[in-house]
């Protein structure tokens, strides 16, 4: 895969809450659910230093790579990536050792994100049934309807459990060590993703989960109502 697509939709697959970046110590997702069903996402990422240090790395060598080179990724690109995916009110941001911080409106019902049930919402008035639902059977059906390039960050992430393949959490911290290095897997080890959900009647739930656990989930974890 080339190099300049790597950087291009590394950061999408965090605001998805899908493989949040593998380097990243912190992921902070809100959704609120808006009157008609829509989703309004704010994704925020806080990358490591490891994380940082591979990525300047591989743009000081790929003259394809976004033209400034104080960014980690061309903001203009996932922009322009995201409305043509169906999404709607797009906003990416991002400096160098800072927040990547990305805004949009998942329209109901008109992106694969609502396709592949992982994120489900009803407009209807007499039910505010709004959430997320992270399982074997909803990753793996994300990954056979996702776009190509989605498709090729979850195989750099080495995602088991999008793959219908069981590994332990451990064994998945020793194969990115393996690939990436001590530092890279380390910070994997205690990465965090913390998620905020509002429905459209005001309540608010809250749960925060190991992204390790998520790359190799085994069992159905339900957030929402």
């Amino acid at each position: 895969m080339k190099k300049n697509r790597f950087f291009k939709f590394i950061f999408l697959t965090f605001s998805f809450l899908i493989c949040c970046g593998f380097s990243s110590c912190k992921v902070f997702l809100s959704l609120t659910q808006n009157q008609n069903g829509d989703v309004y996402v704010e994704f925020s990422g806080i990358p490591e230093e490891a994380f940082i240090n591979t990525i300047k790395s591989f743009l000081a060598n790929d003259s394809e790579s976004t033209t400034n080179k104080n960014l980690i990724i061309d903001t203009a690109q996932i922009n322009s990536f995201l409305i043509d995916s169906g999404f709607s009110n797009v906003e990416v941001s991002n400096q160098i050792g800072a927040n990547v911080d990305i805004k949009m409106t998942i329209p109901k019902d008109k992106t694969f994100i609502f396709d592949s049930k992982l994120v489900f919402s009803d407009n209807s008035e007499s039910t505010s049934c709004f959430g997320i639902e992270l399982s074997p059977a909803t990753l793996q059906t994300f990954y056979a309807n996702a776009d190509e390039q989605i498709i090729s960050i979850l195989d750099i992430l080495i995602s088991p459990a999008f793959y219908g393949e069981e590994i332990s959490e451990e064994e998945y911290i020793e194969t990115i060590a393996s690939l990436y290095g001590n530092d890279v897997a380390e910070e994997m080890n205690k990465s965090q993703i913390y998620i905020t959900l509002k429905n459209k009647s005001g309540k608010v739930v809250k749960k925060s989960l190991p992204l390790k656990t998520l790359l190799t989930l085994k069992q159905s974890v339900k957030i929402g109502w």
